[in-house]
């Protein structure tokens, strides 16, 4: 009996959207504490750090607007592409990999997400010099 009264907690937490809050808050905290305390993120640091962390913050709506925050987590990376040059951080990975499940599990305008995808793959060169 008690089992069961847990597995509707579990299910109640699950599709919260206070779960999605903390997600967002926890990838914001270890994407600006990577921004600043790795190499891994272009300079200035305080402008990557504030980007990867604005990036983290839009999945707290990830179930509400997929599509928003999709858009929004991309499209503030991408920014920091194009500003400031090239980056291999875990956290952009994280991030890039929560938001692109949102949008294919939630999202409904899945043409409009692969157009926001591909505009995302073409900022990626976009700081690297020609070999």
């Amino acid at each position: 009996m008690q089992a069961r009264g847990l597995g509707s907690v579990v299910r109640r937490v699950a599709g919260s959207p206070l779960l999605d809050i903390l997600l967002a808050l926890s990838l914001a905290g270890y994407a600006g504490l990577d921004a600043f305390r790795t190499s891994d993120w272009p300079e200035p640091r305080w402008a990557s750090a504030g980007l990867a962390v604005t990036s983290a913050c839009f999945l707290a709506v990830r179930r509400i607007s997929p599509l928003v925050s999709f858009v929004g987590a991309l499209g503030a990376l991408a920014v920091v592409y194009v500003a400031f040059g090239h980056y291999e951080a875990g956290a952009s990975v994280l991030i890039g990999l929560v938001a692109a499940y949102s949008v294919g599990a939630y999202g409904r305008n899945l043409p409009f997400a692969l157009a926001v995808l591909a505009g995302f793959a073409a900022t990626t060169g976009l700081g690297q010099p020609a070999a």
